[in-house]
């Protein structure tokens, strides 16, 4: 059982952060400089201070984050500081007079906090103060992330260590796959895949299939319309609230054949409605989400979104329901009814999920696995795998690197051709924007060529001599098919053949 216990004010502000970024993704703020003995970012203490205040960093220069430009969230109010031991008093009195205020700190409203913090970083941004740095941020975010994470899963194996009231309430079917969940990794790595295990998994958990395949085959039994157990759906930009919950939507008169605009249920309220009406509640319903994080999910999930928590279903304990705007029916989300979601995290990274929904849902991390993978014709996938993963982690980060499941079907050289052709080098470029050099550090000069033209500038160039002349190139279609693909991946690898 996660036993980090995030104290209030630092959960509190961390919220706030996400929100704020929510509307401005380029915005940073600066963690905990230093740690203490019992106060540091694994522990819950996200941010300078205590279990009173949380002091969310503006700015970078100093590891005592109220050295800097500072929003101090205390458990009265909330206090933004100027310190002068950040700004030099010149900048000070600048940066005072641009916000219009009389002293170096002010007592602010939870109302007035976003406009004035944008306030403060377009006046910072002229003035030429550093502002926090994005790496480290990027780096402790995501570390803070894990935190709430661990403390959103129950660990079945300390299921022993419970005080018997906690034992009663954890009912032995729920205790194995918790109601929500998010597979979340790189792309290729099973996570679709997946969720027909995890669904099997929910629906009949007794059960126990030698293979993938057996299980697709009762996966496609609940999803066909005669069940209706399972309901895939795919969010995507588009995906609105009146499509997942409900709204209103033209239709035509059969006898007058006008056009008539009726409440119309969508594809959760649909699902949500057959799991509460089915008598015998030891039946359950799975509602799959691929690529959860595509969406708009505090829009599309709306007011729903409190339902979500386990002890605010149907039936426990603290079980609510909400009146819909559009109908207005009462509504509640059954606890016979699981969410199953996929997350790619090099399309929109973990951290920038909404803060409300990872509070919600256990995440299942799903990251390459290169055992899966055999030798062809002395290639070695699992080392061709493992050696371009480690580049990308060190050239990008591990979030973006390359999925099991590309090579999973190779069964010749000319299978791992297509697999470059088609996937690696095109996810690749991607990743990269266009820096082949980067592409080419980690799939070896026989993908990527390196042409020097030997460029003669104009006369009066004052720069020709400082431009990398190297042009970096991906091979042609007519390259592509004269290939040797054998040679390419012992480039890959710096296999170096006897001479």
């Amino acid at each position: 059982m996660a036993n980090t216990n995030i104290p209030l004010l630092h959960k509190k502000a961390f919220e706030w952060m996400e929100e704020f970024r929510n509307s401005h993704p380029d915005v940073y703020f600066k963690f905990r400089g230093r740690n203490n003995k019992d106060r540091t970012i694994k522990n819950g203490y996200f941010f300078a201070g205590d279990d009173k205040y949380a002091n969310v960093g503006i700015t970078q220069k100093s590891k005592y984050t109220l050295n800097g430009i500072t929003i101090s969230f205390g458990v009265d109010n909330i206090v933004i500081y100027l310190s002068q031991k950040c700004l030099d008093k010149t900048t000070l009195k600048k940066l005072m007079q641009k916000l219009g205020w009389s002293e170096d700190k002010k007592v602010v409203s939870k109302e007035d906090l976003n406009e004035i913090v944008l306030k403060i970083i377009e006046a910072a941004k002229e003035l030429g103060v550093s502002l926090a740095d994005e790496a480290e941020f990027n780096k402790n975010l995501k570390l803070a992330h894990d935190v709430l994470t661990k403390q959103n899963t129950v660990d079945i194996s300390d299921v022993t260590k419970l005080d018997e009231k906690d034992k009663h309430n954890l009912d032995k079917s729920e205790k194995s796959v918790p109601l929500n969940i998010i597979l979340y990794g790189p792309p290729g790595t099973g996570k679709t895949y997946n969720t027909v295990v995890e669904a099997i998994k929910i629906l009949e958990p007794n059960e126990s299939y030698s293979s993938w395949e057996e299980k697709k085959k009762r996966f496609d039994y609940y999803k066909a319309p005669q069940q209706g157990q399972i309901v895939f759906t795919t969010f995507h930009q588009s995906m609105s609230y009146e499509d997942f919950v409900e709204g209103i939507k033209p239709g035509i008169d059969d006898k007058t054949r006008q056009v008539t605009y009726d409440v119309k249920p969508g594809i959760f309220k649909e699902l949500c409605k057959k799991a509460s009406k089915e008598e015998n509640k030891d039946k359950k319903f799975v509602l799959i989400i691929d690529e959860i994080n595509r969406g708009n999910v505090s829009q599309i999930f709306g007011e729903l979104i409190t339902l979500l928590e386990e002890d605010k279903r149907l039936g426990k304990e603290f079980g609510l329901e909400v009146k819909l705007p559009y109908s207005p029916d009462d509504f509640g989300i059954p606890s016979n009814l699981y969410i199953i979601g996929t997350m790619n995290t090099a399309d929109r990274s973990v951290e920038a999920l909404d803060t409300a929904l990872r509070r919600r849902f256990s995440f299942v991390e799903m990251m390459p696995d290169s055992s899966l993978l055999k030798e062809i014709d002395g290639i070695d996938l699992k080392d061709v795998l493992e050696t371009i993963n480690k580049r990308i982690i060190v050239l990008k980060d591990r979030e973006h690197q390359i999925g099991h499941s590309y090579f999973m079907k190779c069964e010749s050289l000319d299978d791992i051709k297509r697999v470059f052709k088609d996937n690696i080098v095109p996810l690749l470029q991607e990743y990269f924007y266009g820096n082949y050099e980067n592409i080419r550090s980690v799939l070896g000069e026989k993908f990527v060529k390196n042409e020097s033209p030997n460029i003669t500038f104009a006369a009066g160039a004052t720069n020709d001599g400082n431009i990398d002349q190297n042009l970096y190139s991906l091979l042609t279609n007519s390259e592509w098919k004269t290939l040797n693909i054998k040679e390419a991946i012992e480039s890959l690898l710096n296999i170096k053949k006897d001479v």
